[in-house]
């Protein structure tokens, strides 16, 4: 059992993005990454299809892999013109032949441990030329949200459970040593209303946060609202910020 199967219902709902960032992200890989949609596409953590949604309604061929096999029923009870081809598996030991599909998408997956099988499974299965393509939404540095992850990174290691932090130069290294070519594009941006409060909502979805032990949530939570209400406000007081959301284009 995944860890994501207990927060497949609410997952997307307190990761909700603008309806038409999925569309964009969809053009960037088309447009900029050069996918020909006669070719499958695949996504590596597809989830409840928070962006695998826009290619399924534009009726291209999409294949999602992701471990929980309720995230994958969430998606799968959607209605789209092209229905997903959806596969529960392992993403380090993707069950494809090699150069099976002309995009990957790894959108929000690279902060895992195992982010080296991940990537050289991404590319086995990356048709010649075919386009690696990792995504992730932005929020402003001094947002509430940094600030607020900052924190909670802080109580965790006073608690003695602290969170690693993404790999993410030695990823960069990977792929900067493996790949041909590289491009770096913000496929959308927009402005959102940000409360600390939403911040919490999140975190009791998030399954990498809800394997701690319950005394340990409990503390860091508590602790967190005490420091955020002292620093940041009042817990329900909205503020505007500026996100995006960056893709990275890999070829091989």
């Amino acid at each position: 059992m995944s860890a994501f199967d207990a927060v497949a219902g609410a997952f997307e709902r307190e990761r909700a993005l603008p309806a038409e960032v999925p569309e964009a992200i969809r053009r960037v890989v088309r447009d900029r990454g050069r996918h020909d949609p006669a070719l499958p596409l695949l996504e590596i953590g597809c989830g409840t299809g928070r962006i695998g949604s826009a290619f399924c309604t534009a009726g291209e061929l999409f294949w999602g892999v992701d471990f929980s096999a309720e995230m994958l029923r969430e998606f799968q009870a959607r209605a789209f013109t092209r229905p997903p081809l959806l596969v529960q598996a392992d993403a380090s030991a993707l069950p494809f032949a090699g150069g099976r599909f002309g995009a990957v998408l790894m959108m929000h997956v690279l902060t895992a441990s195992n982010w080296r099988s991940l990537l050289v499974e991404a590319r086995r299965v990356l048709h010649g030329g075919g386009v690696l393509v990792i995504g992730k939404a932005e929020a402003p540095a001094d947002g509430i949200d940094a600030a607020m992850r900052r924190r909670l990174d802080a109580v965790l290691a006073d608690l003695g459970k602290p969170e690693p932090p993404p790999k993410r130069r030695a990823i960069a290294d990977w792929l900067d040593a493996h790949s041909a070519g590289h491009e770096d594009v913000v496929a959308a941006s927009w402005s959102q209303m940000r409360r600390p409060r939403d911040f919490f909502r999140r975190k009791a979805s998030a399954a990498r946060f809800g394997q701690l032990p319950a005394p340990v949530k409990d503390a860091a939570l508590q602790s967190l609202s005490t420091w955020a209400e002292e620093s940041l406000g009042p817990l329900d007081q909205p503020q505007p910020e500026q996100h995006r959301f960056r893709l990275q284009l890999y070829w091989f």
